[in-house]
C-alpha cells in the first residue's frame, strides 16, 4: 500500500471513530471525501511547499484575487512552478472573505491580519514529516488564539504518514 493510501485509510478510519463525515473549514462545510481529496493534493505538493518554507520565511497567501499570484511567486521565487495551488481543482470554492496560507510564520502573520481585516482563513503548515491544517473564526480579534483549532494533522509515522482527525 502506497503512502497516499495509507493516508487516506487512515482518514477514513479516524472518520469513523469519530463519526463524522464532514469538517467545518472556514465557514464551509467539507466532506470526508473532499478532504481526502485535499490530502490527495498536499501529499502530492509536500516537498515542494518543504523546499519553499525552509527558503522563504514568509506565507502564500492564496485566495480567490492572490491565486495566481502566489503560483507565480512560487515558480519565480523557488522554481517550483509545478506545484498546483488550484483549491477549485479540488472542489473547494474559496469565498471573497476566504484564504488559505502556506508557511512557516502563519499563525502571527493571521493574528495580524485578523485584526486588520476581519477575514475567515484556513492555514496549511509544513514542517518536516507534518502538514497541519487550520480554521479560524475570528469575531473578536483578541479571542483568536481560543478559536484556533486543528483540523486534521499528517505525521511521519514508522508505516508513512498517519491522519489524525480532529474531533468536531
Amino acid at each position: 500500500m502506497s503512502t497516499t493510501e495509507n493516508i487516506l485509510e487512515s482518514l477514513r478510519e479516524q472518520a469513523l471513530k469519530l463519526k463524522v463525515s464532514h469538517f467545518e473549514v472556514a465557514g464551509s462545510t467539507l466532506s470526508v471525501d473532499t478532504i481526502i481529496t485535499t490530502l490527495q493534493a498536499l501529499q502530492a505538493s509536500y516537498s515542494a511547499f518543504l523546499k519553499y518554507q525552509f527558503v522563504q520565511d514568509n506565507p502564500i497567501r492564496l485566495g480567490p484575487k492572490s491565486l495566481d499570484h502566489a503560483k507565480g511567486r512560487i515558480a519565480a521565487e523557488g522554481g517550483l512552478h509545478v506545484v498546483d495551488l488550484s483549491f477549485a481543482s479540488l472542489g473547494i470554492q474559496l469565498a471573497p472573505n476566504m484564504y488559505a496560507d502556506f508557511g512557516p510564520r502563519y499563525l502571527s502573520w493571521s493574528k495580524e491580519a485578523f485584526a486588520k481585516y476581519q477575514q475567515d482563513f484556513v492555514f496549511f503548515t509544513f514542517a518536516p514529516g507534518q502538514v497541519e491544517a487550520f480554521t479560524t473564526k475570528y469575531p473578536d480579534p483578541e479571542a483568536n488564539l481560543q478559536i484556533l483549532r486543528p483540523l486534521f494533522r499528517l505525521r511521519d509515522a514508522q508505516n508513512g504518514l498517519k491522519v489524525e482527525a480532529a474531533a468536531p
